[in-house]
């Protein structure tokens, strides 16, 4: 895969608050091409900041990212805010990892460092 990020803003202020929009375009082989598995955590903010809507666009862009995983493909979701968990271990896309996204509800404060490290888990 050959990804491509493309940044909202050129520059973002640092004094202020900015909100900054990413695009992730992912390059695949043609049809018929040999790839190794993929395993892949979904690490998720589901903090207070998460609400009026963005926790649900989060969660819908997840269910279409697993749809479009080969069977042999894993992946698993890990969550947090001031609590980290292990909402669906690693395993194939499947009612597991739709009940986990689905479960998904905004919480307390913002434990980045403690969801990242899970997921590389």
């Amino acid at each position: 895969m050959e990804p491509t990020i493309t940044l909202g803003h050129t520059m973002v202020a640092v004094q202020t608050e900015t909100e900054v929009d990413i695009l992730l375009e992912l390059a695949v082989p043609a049809e018929g091409h040999d790839r190794t598995p993929l395993s892949v955590a979904l690490v998720i903010d589901r903090s207070g900041s998460m609400h009026d809507g963005r926790l649900t666009t989060v969660a819908e862009a997840a269910r279409f990212l697993t749809g479009q995983l080969a069977s042999d493909d894993r992946v698993a979701v890990v969550s947090y805010d001031d609590v980290v968990t292990l909402d669906a271990p690693l395993g194939p896309a499947g009612p597991v990892v739709t009940a986990a996204l689905d479960a998904l509800a905004p919480g307390g404060m913002t434990n980045l460092s403690g969801g990242w490290l899970k997921g590389r888990e």
